[in-house]
Order: C-alpha cells, then structure tokens, then sequence
C-alpha cells in the first residue's frame, strides 16, 4: 500500500504564512504549512520534525546578494534528513525568489518534491540540498 497524505490536524492550519525577518536567534519553523522567510541577511532555521504525508513548502524572497544565504536544518543533532542521500540542510542563495516543497517520509526525514526555480538563471547556487 503507498504512502497517503492526510489532512491538517485538530490545531494545525492548513496554511501558514509566517513572515519571518533575520534575526540573531535561530527560529524555529513548524512542520506544516507554508512558511515565508523574508530577510536581507544570513539567517539559520531549524525545522521543527516530519510527520509522515504531512506537506510543508517554503519560500524565500529578498536576498539581494549571492553572498548570503539562507539555511534551514533538519534539527540541530543532523538526525533529520531531507532526501534519500542523508542531507541534513536546505541552503537558499540566489538574488531571485526560490522556494522548496516536502511532504514528510517519516520522523526522520523530509522527501524534497518541487525546487522553484529549477533554474536559477545566472546564479550557481540557488537552492541546494547537501550535508552541513
């Protein structure tokens, strides 16, 4: 039998937007929803954990350099992984808006299913998934 998704929870909202500017402290995004990061400068998240068929995505908007980037961490042990290679982070650097969609596996570990854009025009970067 293959994986379902299944809908938002009693307490969880389908959709969440959650504009998020940078900050010194490491934010915490949640597992569900739509989150939006909006900020100039290189911030770290940490991803709260999957739940199996739960959908999260991701949107970056506002980096003005290639020189920053904006990185999201499975957890702050690297025990929570995005693909099948074991990458425990998503590194947003490009000047154009990029965005990520997941559904979760299981507890461990996010399936990437959409990278926007997939090509990233003249930047080399873009969005990456990679070990930290």
């Amino acid at each position: 039998m293959g994986r379902t998704l299944r809908t938002a929870r009693v307490g969880e909202k389908e959709l969440s937007v959650d504009l998020v500017a940078g900050t010194t402290t490491v934010a915490t995004l949640p597992s569900h929803g739509h989150s939006v990061i909006s900020t100039a400068d290189g911030t770290e998240f940490i991803m709260a954990a999957p739940e199996e068929g739960v959908r999260k995505s991701i949107s970056v908007l506002g980096i003005t350099t290639t020189t920053v980037s904006i990185v999201v961490r499975g957890s702050t042990a690297a025990d929570v992984t995005f693909d099948k290679a074991g990458g425990t982070q998503i590194t947003f650097a490009a000047t154009v808006d990029m965005a990520v969609d997941l559904v979760g596996i299981n507890s461990t570990r996010w399936q990437v299913t959409n990278i926007r854009p997939d090509n990233v025009a003249a930047n080399t970067t873009g969005v990456t998934v990679a070990t930290s």
